[in-house]
């Protein structure tokens, strides 16, 4: 099931599957020579604070080659339910045992460190039971995040009788401390997240011009980028508020 269990305070659990009707294995596509999950893989290690990212998957017969991947860049995984996530994930933390879980999707590689470092901060701070960027949207489809405490997690899956989304019940139920995390200006008219094969165009647009120089690139310098390349933006324009939320 796995290739060792690290136990630690803060662990990333990268939510992806190998099955995608829009873009089937999109996250074992290859931009520089590197799979859309190593990429993001690299950009989650620059998280402050976290002990390990660990690769949250379906059914291993069904996600083979996304677990061989996972071998091949050296992160620990999980195989669980391939429809049910929030059973997936509740599992997975009771092998890890991490004390607070980042949760972020495979279909976001480019997701920014310092976005997941200033939410792990405010949800530290702040004694929160569930942190995020997802419920109220202002920044860029793409750039998503939830962090959230074990405990949290175990009482949703206990009352969650949908056992379906891993967050939605923290985020709709009073018993929950929460914290939205919001910027200005708003950008969520923009869409960086990977589900169709235009999405791919702009991602693959966007490593091959930053990482060669700065691997570890942040949404500014995307912004920057898209500001003198906004022709990159029109391809994919019509998704847009189409599948909000964090998805595979």
């Amino acid at each position: 099931m796995t290739l060792r269990v690290p136990q630690g305070k803060i662990q990333v659990f990268l939510q992806a599957r190998e099955g995608s009707a829009r873009l089937p294995q999109k996250v074992l596509l290859k931009i520089l020579g590197k799979s859309v999950t190593e990429l993001a893989v690299e950009r989650l290690r620059r998280v402050q604070d976290i002990d390990n990212i660990i690769l949250v998957t379906g059914e291993k017969e069904k996600n083979e080659k996304l677990v061989q991947e996972a071998e091949r860049i050296g992160i620990p995984y999980f195989c669980g339910s391939e429809d049910n996530v929030l059973d997936r994930f509740y599992q997975a933390a009771k092998v890890f045992q991490p004390q607070a879980i980042i949760r972020v999707t495979g279909d976001c590689p480019l997701i920014d460190a310092t976005i997941l470092n200033e939410g792990l901060t405010v949800f530290k701070e702040g004694n929160y039971d569930i942190v995020g960027n997802t419920r109220v949207r202002t920044y860029p489809d793409g750039m998503d995040f939830e962090v959230f405490s074990s405990a949290a997690l175990a009482t949703a899956w206990q009352k969650d009788l949908s056992r379906l989304h891993p967050t939605q019940y923290m985020w709709r139920e009073k018993e929950f401390r929460i914290r939205d995390i919001t910027r200005t200006p708003n950008l969520s008219h923009m869409r960086l997240t990977l589900d169709y094969a235009e999405d791919f165009t702009l991602i693959k647009a966007v490593y091959e011009h930053l990482y060669p120089q700065k691997q570890d690139f942040s949404m500014e310098d995307i912004l920057r980028f898209l500001e003198v390349n906004p022709q990159l933006l029109e391809g994919n324009r019509k998704y847009i508020k189409l599948d909000y939320g964090l998805g595979e």
